[in-house]
């Protein structure tokens, strides 16, 4: 119901305009008597429709069956839900994989050259110690190859090849423990050349920081590994005390 202020018969003669939805009636003011200001209102006839309906509403979602009041709900949250999901902003976008496994990794420590060693020697860089570089060697030339630790270190795919010579296995593209080493001969002219590739990568990608004891770099057309040189090196000599 409209609530009503008492006012005067002047304060109602200077209004501009009557309120819209209420009717005023003011007493006259008659010589040498007071009468009070009390203005009579009435609520506009639209505050009774209001209530009405909403009692309408209210007596009709009583008297409807329990499944169609279930499913009036249900309506309600499924338009609720597809407006916030329409209003919300949309969600940042997925991460690759690459760039959080490079922050889980530990940062890749600076090439350490570490000259002519033993294969045995080589082995101690296998990645099992996080404290010492990642290397591995091709054709008897040793690479640091600590900043692709997610594919050569522990765990990786070609974890096989660290701290080895794996020119035969890259060849081959053969993870058998038996080719994991430097010695190509026999290798046909497709293995050579796939051998070459792998050459050709590490040399532009990583830093080369040592060779291996006892061997070279082999050059193309050459397959001569270091245990055939030794044992050309050995019947030369054996020919050379013989001959008078």
């Amino acid at each position: 119901m409209a609530a009503c202020s008492a006012l005067s018969a002047a304060t109602l003669r200077s209004a501009a305009a009557p309120v819209s939805r209420r009717r005023a009636t003011a007493s006259p003011r008659l010589p040498g008597k007071r009468v009070s200001g009390v203005v009579r209102c009435s609520a506009a006839p639209g505050g009774h429709g209001i209530s009405g309906k909403m009692a309408e509403l209210w007596q009709a979602a009583r008297s409807a069956p329990p499944g169609t009041v279930l499913a009036a709900v249900a309506a309600a949250a499924v338009v609720y839900k597809v407006a916030s999901g329409l209003l919300a902003p949309p969600p940042p976008p997925p991460r690759r994989r690459q760039e959080v496994a490079d922050e889980a990794l530990p940062p890749a420590l600076e090439p350490v050259q570490v000259g002519e060693i033993t294969a045995d020697e080589l082995r101690q860089y296998d990645g099992s110690d996080p404290e010492k570089p990642l290397l591995m060697a091709i054709k008897g030339q040793i690479y640091d190859v600590s900043q692709s630790r997610l594919f050569y270190g522990p765990g990786g795919p070609y974890a096989l090849f660290a701290g080895k010579d794996a020119s035969r296995a890259l060849a081959k593209m053969s993870f058998v423990p038996q080719d994991l080493t430097g010695d190509v001969s026999g290798l046909g002219s497709f293995e050579l050349s796939a051998l070459q590739d792998w050459e050709y990568k590490f040399t532009s990608k990583y830093v080369k920081v040592g060779s291996i004891k006892g061997t070279g770099p082999i050059e193309e057309g050459n397959v001569s590994t270091t245990s055939e040189i030794q044992e050309e090196a050995a019947a030369v000599k054996l020919n050379g005390e013989k001959a008078p």
